[in-house]
């Protein structure tokens, strides 16, 4: 759970006071986050946004793909 929140998270910041939190208060935190993940999601959008760092990022097949391009390892 922490490297997705890790993943998920922009600022060094929210990252460490999240991690502490998880490792505090345990799946009450995990809970919190995920409901916050999830009412920052539009009625519209897929469930799977929930898992993406980026939400204008699209999941396709076995590939994350960034606006129709196929990701670079460079």
């Amino acid at each position: 759970m922490q490297v997705w929140v890790c993943y998920k998270e922009s600022s060094l910041a929210s990252r460490l006071l999240w991690v502490v939190l998880l490792i505090c208060f345990g799946s009450i935190t995990t809970c919190w986050y995920v409901a916050i993940e999830l009412f920052k999601m539009s009625p519209e959008d897929p469930m799977y946004y929930v898992l993406l760092r980026d939400r204008t990022m699209r999941w396709t097949g076995s590939s994350v793909l960034d606006n129709g391009h196929t990701p670079s390892i460079y």
